[in-house]
């Protein structure tokens, strides 16, 4: 089932998410809250950012107004990862679904400040599969699932991984705008 979500995935969130790392089922418990108030989730350095608005347990992130006729909004809950560079980075699982099919997608993301309009901005980055070993996947309880995705067992197992394996990329400012 996996690998038909995985095209589902990147076929219909290409725009926001890529598929590296997936996982059938939910695997955050309750989410928490990043900030009180307006907040966007920034992917690209040269594309406009992704207004959300607070939705239960997580955020409801909007698609951009040109593609809101063709582009549901993606609900993504965040738990906290780690800290690096003096900024705390947190975990995200975005619910991808098609009608009867879902699956969870995994980001980090980490404040990156205000925009002009006051709406705090979140950077987000997708962390690649592919670089994992095949000592990592055993290690972390991952498993590979085609060239460039990896299924999650195990989020406290994933999330040990993410941070052994990207603790200095999440403190370099230019990872965040090359990680997607």
């Amino acid at each position: 089932m996996l690998s038909r979500l995985k095209v589902f995935a990147a076929a219909s969130f290409a725009l926001f998410l890529g598929a590296c790392f997936l996982s059938e089922r939910q695997l955050i418990g309750e989410g928490v809250r990043l900030q009180e108030g307006p907040l966007a989730f920034c992917m690209e350095p040269d594309e406009p950012c992704l207004e959300a608005v607070t939705q239960e347990d997580g955020y409801l992130v909007m698609p951009l107004p040109e593609h809101a006729d063709e582009e549901e909004p993606i609900f993504v809950r965040f738990a906290p990862l780690t800290r690096a560079g003096g900024a705390d980075i947190w975990l995200g699982e975005a619910e991808l679904t098609e009608e009867e099919d879902r699956a969870w997608a995994y980001v980090v993301a980490r404040r990156a400040g205000k925009a002009e309009n006051g709406v705090t901005e979140y950077k987000m980055a997708i962390p690649t599969c592919e670089e994992a070993s095949d000592s990592q996947l055993i290690r972390y309880g991952l498993e590979r699932n085609g060239l460039y995705a990896c299924t999650v067992t195990n989020i406290d197992a994933f999330a040990e991984y993410l941070t052994e394996r990207h603790t200095a990329d999440f403190a370099d400012a230019d990872w965040w705008d090359t990680a997607n």
